[in-house]
This record gives C-alpha cells, sequence and structure tokens, in this order.
C-alpha cells in the first residue's frame, strides 16, 4: 500500500520524521503485515515521486498518522517536529508556528514567517493559521523558503493541510472522544456518487471542545478550551475524459475561552530592566522630583532567569476570549493535454475573529486614576481587557502549465493573483469592579475602539522551474518566481493611548524576485545527496498610526544553504534523513518605538540573524510488528545586528548581562544600550527530540489488531525576550495510545502529557491601560486522558 502526500507547487525543505503509521485507519485489513518501510509518494513538484529520491525534505502526517498520535492542533503538531516551535499568547492572533529558530515577535504587523495553505490556498494572517484536524487528509510541514515557487510569505517555511476528496464507493463514518477536564468531540461523514462517476460528494461535520485542566475561577469552566464546529461539502468530478474537478465549501465556528495565565508581582525582586526616564508617568514606582521629571526607577519590564511560574487559581473576565467565524471555498481544474497539463485553482475565503483578552487576571481589577480612568466614573477599581477585531475577505487564482512527460526534462510556469480586504481594529473594554469586593457583576459598556485601519493588499507574481536530469544519477534543477506586491491603508482612527488624529491613506509597492537551485546526486537506488540555495521573502507593511518617516516598512529575506541525504537499507526497513543547513537574515522586521510618538509601537527593518542547524529522521522496522521513528533538531538562531530600542536606558543593564553605555544622568552612571548582538532568538528551542514506537499485532481473534503508541517529545529551554533575560525551561511530553482496530471498528484510550509537565508555554510584558507593563506566564495544561471509538464503512 503507497501512501501519497501531494502538495502544490514548491520544494520542501525538511528533514524530519516523515512516518506512516504501522495501523491502518478504520476500514483497511492487514495493518500488522508488513515486511518494509511503506514507501511514500510525494508530488512536490508536480508528479509522482518516492520521497526518497526527491531532493528535498518532508514532513507529512496522513489521517492515520494524526489519529496514531493524537495531533488535534497546530500547537500538537509542532511538538512532534524537531526544529518546529510554537508560540502564542493565547489570543487568536498571536498563534504561530516557528521553523528553524526564525521567529517574530508577539505581532510584528500582519504578515507571518511561516505561510498556511488549505487545499492549496493561501490563508493570510495570524488567525488563519489553524483547522479542525477531523477533516484533514494529510499535513505537510515544510522547513526552509518557499518563496520561489509558494510566495506569500512562505519565508521560514510552510504548513500545507489538505482535506479529505470524495469516493468513488459509497462510505461513511462516525467518530466520537470523551475525556476528563470537558474533552469531548464527535465527528461524521459520509461520501460516495452522486451521479455515477460524473458526480462524486463528501460531506464532513464535526463538533470538538479540547477542554483544559486550568479553571476559570469566575465561571467554573476550563481555560485554554477551544470550541470548534465544522462542516465541509467537498465535490468532484470528472465529466469529461483528462478534466478533473474538485470544489469545495466549508465553515468553521470556534470559540475560545481565555488562556490561563499566571501574573509575576509587579515588586518581585525578578523584575529587572529599570528604565531611567521615559515611558509612562503612570508606572508603578515612579516618583516626581521638583523639576516635574521622575526621579526613581520604575517597575522591571522584564523577568530574570527561570520562568516556571503557575498560579494556585485563576481569575479571568467572563468575557475574555474570542470567537472565529471562516467561510473557505476552492475549485481546482487539472486538465490533461496529453505533452502539457494545465491547473487552475481558485481560492475564496472570509473570516472574521474577535478576541479580548483580560489585563487585571484578578477579581477585583486594577486601580485607575486620572486622566487615565477608563470609564467617566474617574478613579477607581476597574476590570480592563483589549484585543484584535478583524474582519478580512481574499480571493486568489493560481494558473499553471506544467510538462506531462518522464523525459530527462521538466518544467513548469505559473501566474498567481490574489486580492485581499482585511479591516484591522484594537479594542478595549472597561467596567467596575467584578467580583471580589463587591461580589457583583457590573453591565458592560460597548468596546470602545483605539485604532482602526482597513487594508488592501494585492499580489500579482509569475513563476517557473526548470529541471535537467544528467547521466551518472546528476539532476539540476532552478525555480522562481517574480512577485510585485500593491498595497494601502487607511488608518481611520487612532485614540487610547495616543489620541492623535488618524493618519489616512498610505499606499506602498514591493517587487522583488526569488530563485532556487538544488543539485542532486543518486549513484544507486537508497542513495541521494543534495545541495541548495533559496532566497526567501516576507512581505512589508505600515505603521498606520505613526508619524512621517516611520509609517513603512520594507521587506524582509533570507538565503538559505541547504547540504542532505537521504538512505534507505536493510531491504527497505531502515532509513536515514539529514540535513545542514545555514540561514543568512536580512533587513530583519522588529518592534520597536518612533521618534516622536514612543506610545505607539512600530515595526522597522533594523535586525540581522543567522541560523545554523542540524536535522536527523530515522525510521526502523525491526520486525513486522515494531516500528521506531527518531528525530532530532540541533537550531543555532541568534542575532548579529539588532538593536531594541524598547530594550535601551535600564540601569541594571550589567546585572541583566545586557551591554552597557555610560549615561551620566543615570543613578548608576550607565543605561543599556539596546544592542542584543549574540543572543538567542526568543522562543525557539536549540535542542528538540522526537522519540517514538507503535506496535502492532492481531488480536488473534478475527481480524482484530491491537495497538499500542508512546511518544517523547522533548524541547529546550526558549528565551522569551530578545536580551535573553528570562526563559522558559525545557520541557517534555510523553503522549500513550493503545487499542483495537477492525476494518470497520476502532476502540482506542489516550493520556497526553502522561508526565503532567506544566512548564509554561510563553512569558511576556503587557501594558494595562496606564502604561504599567505586567509581566505573565501564559500555562501549559496538564495530563489529559479519555476514549475515542470510531465506526467506518465502505461499500
Amino acid at each position: 500500500m503507497k501512501l501519497v502526500y501531494t502538495r502544490g507547487p514548491g520544494g520542501l525543505l525538511v528533514v524530519i520524521l516523515a512516518w506512516s503509521g504501522a495501523v491502518a485507519p478504520p476500514g483497511v485489513a492487514g495493518a500488522a503485515e508488513r515486511s518494509s518501510l511503506e514507501e511514500i509518494v510525494v508530488t512536490a513538484r508536480l508528479r509522482e515521486q518516492s520521497l526518497q529520491s526527491v531532493p528535498l525534505s518532508i514532513a507529512a502526517f496522513g489521517a492515520a498518522d494524526l489519529q496514531n498520535r493524537g495531533i488535534e492542533s497546530l500547537a500538537d503538531l509542532a511538538s512532534y517536529l524537531p526544529g518546529v516551535d510554537f508560540a502564542s499568547s493565547g489570543a487568536i492572533d498571536s498563534r504561530r508556528i516557528i521553523i528553524r529558530g526564525q521567529s517574530q515577535q508577539s505581532r510584528v504587523g500582519d504578515e507571518v514567517n511561516v505561510a498556511t495553505f488549505v487545499d492549496g490556498v493561501y490563508t493570510p494572517g495570524f488567525s488563519g493559521t489553524s483547522v479542525l484536524f477531523d477533516a484533514v487528509e494529510r499535513v505537510e510541514v515544510i522547513r526552509g523558503p518557499q518563496s520561489a515557487l509558494y510566495g506569500r510569505n512562505s519565508f521560514a517555511g510552510t504548513v500545507n493541510y489538505i482535506l479529505k476528496k470524495p469516493t468513488d464507493t459509497l462510505a461513511f463514518g462516525v467518530r466520537g472522544t470523551l475525556g476528563n477536564y470537558d474533552r469531548q468531540g464527535v465527528s461524521g461523514y459520509v461520501s460516495g456518487p452522486v451521479f455515477d462517476d460524473a458526480l462524486l460528494a463528501r460531506l464532513d461535520v464535526a463538533h470538538n471542545e479540547t477542554g483544559g485542566t486550568l479553571t476559570n475561577e469566575v465561571t467554573g469552566k476550563p481555560l485554554n478550551n477551544t470550541k470548534t464546529d465544522f462542516v465541509r461539502l467537498a465535490l468532484r468530478s470528472v465529466l469529461v475524459e483528462r478534466v478533473e474537478i474538485d470544489a469545495a465549501i466549508s465553515y468553521q465556528d470556534d470559540e475560545f475561552t481565555s488562556p490561563a495565565q499566571t501574573e509575576i508581582d509587579d515588586f518581585s525582586p525578578r523584575r529587572v530592566g529599570r528604565p531611567a526616564g521615559g515611558g509612562s508617568p503612570f508606572e508603578l514606582g515612579a516618583v516626581f522630583n521638583q523639576f516635574g521629571t521622575i526621579a526613581a526607577p520604575r517597575i522591571g519590564r522584564r523577568v530574570q532567569g527561570r520562568i516556571d511560574d503557575v498560579a494556585g487559581s485563576f481569575f479571568k473576565d467572563e468575557l475574555a476570549g474570542g470567537t472565529r467565524e471562516a467561510w473557505r471555498a476552492n475549485l481546482s481544474v487539472n486538465l490533461d493535454l496529453g505533452a502539457v497539463k494545465l491547473t487552475s485553482l481558485t481560492g475564496w475565503q472570509d473570516r472574521e475573529t474577535y478576541f479580548i483578552s483580560d489585563l487585571d487576571t484578578s477579581p477585583d481589577g486594577t486601580f485607575f486614576g486620572g486622566a487615565f480612568a477608563p470609564l467617566p466614573s474617574g478613579n477607581g477599581l476597574y476590570q480592563t481587557g483589549s484585543g484584535p477585531w478583524e474582519d478580512r475577505q481574499e480571493i486568489s487564482q493560481d494558473l499553471r502549465l506544467s510538462s506531462n512527460s518522464d523525459g530527462p526534462f521538466s518544467w513548469l510556469a505559473g501566474l498567481y493573483y490574489s486580492r485581499e480586504n482585511f479591516r484591522d481594529r484594537r479594542i478595549r473594554f472597561s467596567r467596575p469592579s467584578l467580583v471580589g469586593t463587591t461580589g457583583v457583576i457590573a453591565p458592560l459598556p460597548p468596546p470602545q475602539v483605539d485604532d482602526d485601519s482597513k487594508l488592501r493588499n494585492e499580489f500579482k507574481s509569475v513563476y517557473g522551474a526548470v529541471e535537467l536530469a544528467l547521466d551518472g544519477g546528476w539532476t539540476l534543477s532552478a525555480e522562481g518566481r517574480y512577485t510585485r506586491e500593491d498595497k494601502r491603508s487607511d488608518n481611520i482612527a487612532d485614540n487610547f493611548p495616543s489620541n492623535n488624529e488618524p493618519k489616512g491613506l498610505l499606499e506602498d509597492d514591493y517587487s522583488y524576485f526569488t530563485p532556487r537551485f538544488i543539485v542532486s546526486w543518486e549513484p544507486q537506488d537508497g542513495v541521494l545527496l543534495y545541495t541548495l540555495a533559496a532566497k526567501g521573502i516576507k512581505s512589508g507593511g505600515f505603521n498606520p498610526a505613526a508619524d512621517e518617516g516611520e509609517q513603512f516598512y520594507d521587506t524582509e529575506q533570507n538565503w538559505t544553504y541547504e547540504i542532505g541525504s537521504k538512505l534507505g537499507f536493510l531491504d527497505g526497513r531502515a532509513q536515514v534523513n539529514t540535513s545542514i543547513y545555514y540561514v543568512d537574515w536580512d533587513d530583519q522586521q522588529i518592534l520597536t518605538f518612533g521618534q516622536v510618538n514612543i506610545v505607539d509601537p512600530i515595526v522597522a527593518n533594523v535586525g540581522k540573524s543567522e541560523v545554523k542547524g542540524l536535522e536527523l529522521e530515522g525510521r526502523l522496522l525491526p520486525a513486522d510488528w515494531l516500528e521506531l521513528n527518531l528525530g532530532y533538531a540541533y537550531t543555532d538562531s541568534k542575532y548579529k545586528e539588532a538593536l531594541f530600542k524598547t530594550s535601551q536606558g535600564w540601569i541594571d543593564c550589567a546585572e541583566i548581562g545586557m551591554q552597557c553605555v555610560a549615561n551620566p544622568a543615570s543613578s548608576t552612571g550607565v543605561v543599556s544600550s539596546g544592542r542584543v548582538d549574540g543572543k538567542q532568538l526568543q522562543y525557539s528551542s536549540k535542542h528538540s527530540l522526537a522519540l517514538g514506537g507503535q506496535v502492532s499485532t492481531p488480536a488473534g481473534y478475527r481480524d482484530w489488531d491491537t495497538f499500542v503508541r508512546a511518544d517523547w517529545l522533548y524541547k529546550s529551554r526558549r528565551y522569551v525576550d530578545e536580551g535573553n533575560v528570562g526563559y522558559i525551561p525545557g520541557y517534555d511530553t510523553v503522549n500513550l495510545r493503545l487499542g483495537l482496530r477492525n476494518p470497520e471498528w476502532s476502540f482506542e484510550g489516550f493520556c497526553n502529557n502522561m508526565l503532567n509537565d506544566q512548564t509554561p508555554v510563553l512569558a511576556f510584558a503587557s501594558r494595562d491601560f496606564g502604561g504599567v507593563p505586567h509581566f505573565t506566564v501564559t500555562n501549559r495544561d496538564g495530563r489529559m486522558c479519555g476514549v475515542t471509538v470510531g465506526y467506518s464503512w465502505r461499500n
């Protein structure tokens, strides 16, 4: 049996685990009968090839793989992939996957470092990076720049979701999951012919609730919980010979509770990074002298050392959390013209997201007074929150012509266009104390808009690739894409905290070329060596509320150089793949402050970084009933040249290990320069490991199989700030699944995070309405267990 993993045009630069589960999904018998590793077939360059003979690297998880590992979210997926990290403060607009250490700060603009595609259609923004996994046929995680043939911010890599297609025979199935801490879900599908072979259809419906081990004391409900309703209709038709048409439309409705977060005390001795002057005069610890200037250091803006704080109880406003509604549709037409193949892919999506982060994390709220009292009632305790409100629509068209032969020369050429309308608002709410001393819930006034911008983005590109096979097993390939971006932003509101006049209309365009070159050598079957060089580009953008001269930031770029190998031996029972790479990253987009308006943060191209790494993956079938996998990644990502204004002027620079410069006006005579050269990029693990094994044996009764799967996953420490002042310690994840399956039924038990490791996932500094920086730790769920029962039938 072959597992076929397909994706759109472009190369794939990953050398990590790409394991196809030993246990077939319900409906496939003989799962335990194997004498070699299953061949994985890819169409990464629009023709079917064995993964081991392609001079690229792919991490692909099929539906059975996702089920066997219990992967249900983007965070789960990243935990299984060495060299891949996941970062999120909990808000829907902050979720991002990090590939090869090329991390972003919390929300640097709206463009991401890793592009996400659903059925080949690009999904813009941070809030579109995840889908419901029940309907996923496979998911591919791709390392390295894909800009040559994918474009659209495939700067550090790509996550590609391929959803399930209709079958040519009648089939249906249902799965139900129930676990502790409110974990529950049910999904079902029906698939088959509608009009003989002329029209096939598939309908998927699902409801899923992730639950959580940490509870909101205000509502009694779990934190970190996502509730999802999903429905999708897919159609497939072959009306005329050599013409294949696929179409699908889906609707997904997500509800998010607040993340579980622990706030570190404002006056904790671990709080460092105390500014000598500037910033908000309302910061805690501020003391004014007779000249009206701040004479005493204020609250520290960082936390030093190990950060693994978990609160004993959590208080979150019941309105903290959010929703996301997403409509997606795509139409794919493939026309086989004999010598060539014509492919058309049309995409449309409409997505609206709303999320409020609780800024207090306490039952009584925060004291505000004077000009910063958030309600007309004046001084007092207030519950406060803020977050994004997004509304975006996008259409795209990809038209591609490719060679359709097995000769030594192959090629493809394509045109791409997309247009996005995006309204980006930051909102806040405030009301008197919620519970605690008052015990009374006050009514919530309408949310206030802090800033509001209307954006329109247009992308036009032409791309192509050629490949030539030479004697002796050598192959040369070249790919490239020329892109023009036309962007506009209309800033229609710039309220709290700056209270400036809106800046109005801004327009800019960006043009660039992104090539990739690959040389490979396959001297014999089972041996492949390759080297490549690829350029990645991430889009530029606007600071809509910034002052003149700081309203635009340019694209950032990287060149990635890689050497890799793929080896197969022991008569197909073993595979070992490796890669070594170097990334040279220029014009890095960094969050900073303007020269005039120091209240609103802006994005600027003020950084350079480099990444050196090693990736190793292995698969072994020591017995027909046992498969083992190993993945390891070493990722050394460092700033080469970078200046963070947000870290300038700290009087305790020596204590926190930052560069000191003379400043006689400070109490210590020196302050931090803000330079972070040589520091590790935040949110990226230097070492990561995935070790797993699966046993599958006949149960001894009819066609039933037993299976047991265990995985040990490890991520080393991750720094939470650009100066490497504080860090989240390394953490382990042990997952276990076991059960019984036959071609129709499956009974599974699972425990995720068996060791109950509750190491936090992120820590960051956020400011309240008065400008006071509070340091918040996003906590992780502990051990969660449950059972899943599934039934499927196929004619």
